[in-house]
């Protein structure tokens, strides 16, 4: 955990309310890992409010360039802050922290399983599994169309499963309908399932 300056490179809104974030953070880009996360200071440099800095999941990375991605929901004064700014502003920034995700070495078949907003916790380690080579499935469950995370923000070789619970697209009814359909791929020593703000996806499988 280190203490670093970013310089945003592009800031796209997604739709109302959310922001997918891009800067250049070599420091950050180097040493995240998957499920970790970092604090953003979200206030002018002169400013001293909000006082407390925002916590974000670290959402994609590009090693190599040193860029890094952050998914923003605003929320609150804070974050309202942050999806208005544009290219060139630095940010002052916290991390990584936490301790993040492990694959056990007998992996092949990644389930990643998350609620609305909390998606975000998953997607450096879609990333990462890809990477090494492994099948990866995310679901994803919104309540309508308007609130599912955009498919075209994970990497093309993941198996996207999209579950509302009014039907608009996908499939209608809850995450345990189809997580139990999926949870014996490949064999439980080849499968490896994860999830964020969703216990009962789990549970019983």
């Amino acid at each position: 955990m280190r203490l670093s300056t970013a310089s945003i490179t592009g800031n796209t809104e997604i739709r109302r309310g959310v922001h997918l974030i891009e800067m250049h953070a070599p420091q950050l880009a180097q040493a995240a890992q998957p499920g970790q996360y970092c604090m953003v200071r979200c206030c002018d440099r002169v400013a001293s409010d909000p006082l407390l800095r925002r916590p974000f999941f670290v959402h994609t990375v590009r090693r190599e360039q040193g860029l890094c991605t952050l998914l923003v929901h605003v929320r609150g004064r804070g974050t309202a802050w942050l999806v208005k700014q544009q290219g060139a502003v630095s940010l002052d920034i916290l991390g990584p922290m936490g301790h993040g995700w492990t694959l056990r070495p007998t992996v092949r078949n990644l389930l990643l399983i998350s609620e609305e907003t909390h998606i975000p916790a998953l997607t450096l380690l879609a990333q990462h599994a890809i990477e090494q080579g492994l099948a990866v499935t995310v679901i994803q469950q919104s309540e309508n169309a308007v609130s599912v995370y955009p498919p075209a923000l994970l990497p093309a070789e993941a198996e996207y499963q999209i579950v509302t619970r009014d039907g608009s697209v996908g499939h209608q009814g809850e995450l345990t309908d189809i997580v139990g359909e999926l949870s014996g791929l490949g064999g439980c020593r080849l499968l490896q399932r994860f999830a964020c703000n969703f216990r009962r996806a789990l549970s019983g499988f």
